[in-house]
């Protein structure tokens, strides 16, 4: 059970303090490191002292297993209701719903895949068919609805044109083809949005970690871009280059 000792202590340690004063900050980042990162680690990869007590130990949330078998709406079901062992008994990951509110919850997750999970989980039909769903965790079709980006952005392309002139074409090209000024620089080559295997795969959360984190020789815009601006320039590359709309199934 990958889940089953999300963000334990914190929430042992928020429940002594009383209900909902760890969550005061709502800022993405603010949320995991006081709530998550003491099991799940600075870097989310479950390295932290904590998992020395912890079994089932924490979540690695930056391995390739982990992508394949959570899904946005699994993960935030497991905070609104905690997880239980295969013999059904309680785990250290409790209930956050005293914790945290349901938007609370959405953002922190929403971080977790922008951050560690380079925007990439498993969709809610893959979860269901591969039998990685906990008892009593809700993915029908009445609790979940699609989004495309985190933090519960609307991304508007028409900004994100501007934004793609005046910061990536330098280097991505004006049609998108890693042919700008720039394109020789660095261990990396731009990407080129007209590539199949970019098309594939690439999805409005996966386009908005990769501009906020940074890849390759590309900077972390995130330090410089607002999350708003990120989504806008990233729907732009979507909508102009992938061509059709990529959606994830997300728990309400």
């Amino acid at each position: 059970m990958l889940l089953a000792s999300l963000f334990s202590f914190g929430a042992m340690a928020a429940q002594s303090q009383g209900e909902r004063q760890v969550a005061s900050v709502d800022a993405p980042g603010t949320l995991y490191q006081n709530n998550c990162s003491v099991c799940h680690g600075e870097r989310g990869d479950g390295k932290s002292m904590a998992r020395f007590a912890l079994d089932p130990p924490p979540a690695d949330f930056t391995s390739e297993k982990t992508r394949k078998k959570l899904s946005r709406a699994h993960m935030i079901e497991v905070l609104s209701k905690g997880t239980r062992t295969k013999q059904g008994n309680p785990t250290a990951m409790v209930a956050w719903t005293h914790q945290l509110s349901r938007k609370q919850m959405e953002t922190v997750v929403d971080y977790v895949i922008v951050k560690f999970m380079d925007g990439k989980v498993a969709q809610n039909d893959q979860i269901h068919a591969e039998g990685h769903e906990h008892q009593g965790h809700d993915h029908s079709v009445a609790n979940v609805k699609e989004v495309n980006y985190p933090y519960g952005l609307q991304a508007n392309a028409a900004r994100g044109k501007s934004i793609y002139s005046a910061n990536c074409a330098r280097c991505h090209g004006a049609k998108g083809d890693g042919t700008g000024n720039s394109a020789g620089t660095g261990p990396n080559k731009p990407r080129n949005f007209h590539d199949a295997d970019f098309r594939k795969f690439a999805t409005g959360f996966s386009l908005f970690s990769a501009v906020s984190r940074g890849s390759g020789h590309m900077p972390a815009w995130g330090k410089t871009l607002s999350n708003q601006e990120i989504a806008d320039v990233s729907e732009y590359v979507r909508l102009t280059y992938v061509g059709r709309r990529r959606t994830g199934a997300v728990a309400k």
